[in-house]
Formats: C-alpha cells, sequence, structure tokens
C-alpha cells in the first residue's frame, strides 16, 4: 500500500513513497550497497556469496546407475 496525498482545492495528487522500501530509491541504493558490501567481504574471506545457492549436481548418484 502507497500513501497519496490530495488537495480538494487544487487536484493536487502526491504519492508518497519515502519509507517504502519498494519505491523509495534512497531505501533501494543503501539495500544495493549493503549487498555488495556482504558480496565483497564474503568473497574476500572466501566464503560463499550471501544469496548464491550450491551449484545444482547433475550427475547420477553411482547407486542411481543401473547397469
Amino acid at each position: 500500500m502507497v500513501r497519496v496525498s490530495y488537495e480538494l482545492k487544487s487536484h493536487k495528487t502526491e504519492i508518497r513513497i519515502e519509507g517504502d522500501p519498494r519505491y523509495d530509491p534512497k531505501l533501494i541504493r543503501e539495500n544495493k550497497k549493503r549487498q555488495h558490501a556482504a558480496r565483497a567481504d564474503a568473497l574476500l574471506n572466501g566464503a560463499p556469496a550471501p544469496g548464491v545457492s550450491d551449484p545444482v549436481d547433475d550427475e547420477p548418484a553411482p547407486q542411481d546407475l543401473d547397469y
């Protein structure tokens, strides 16, 4: 839900996005900055990057093979 203000006399409408993490550019930039910093820190420390899942193992296990 987004707040909207409306002035009856002037018919002026304003969409208020401040503080909404979906639309507020300031919050979006801060969030991206934090994500990039966390990723860089993880890569520099040898840990897997946040938000990256383990690679998919598409090789069948030996017990799953019919010989």
